[in-house]
């Protein structure tokens, strides 16, 4: 199996944690609707339903970091591709250049 078969999924992958909504989604531990909040710049997140503990304001906190551990998550994702085909670019354009130096050799034999 090719490495080049990752990348899509790799990508989607990257499309998903830059996104960060499904990563607070999932990582939320109370009942609540999805709402949209307008204040500052509109934002999604899990409303709670019946959360006595803790004030909505620490949930919208919680569910805030978890937006910005799911966007470095993607952006770490994100370096990690870059990097790999740069190597992967790289390897090859070097390869290609020995077999050039190769045949180069042989002919002038």
């Amino acid at each position: 199996m090719s490495i080049s078969s990752f990348v899509p999924a790799i990508v989607w992958l990257i499309l998903l944690f830059l996104d960060g909504q499904y990563f607070a989604c999932a990582m939320t531990d109370w009942k609540g609707r999805f709402v949209t909040v307008d204040k500052a710049a509109p934002q999604k997140w899990c409303e709670p339903i019946d959360e006595n503990d803790v004030t909505p304001q620490e949930l919208m906190l919680r569910s805030q970091e978890l937006f910005v551990v799911s966007q470095v998550i993607g952006i770490v994702l994100l370096i990690f591709i870059c990097v790999g085909l740069i190597v992967y670019v790289i390897r090859e354009s070097c390869k290609q250049e020995e077999e050039m130096q190769e045949v180069n050799n042989y002919e002038m034999t």
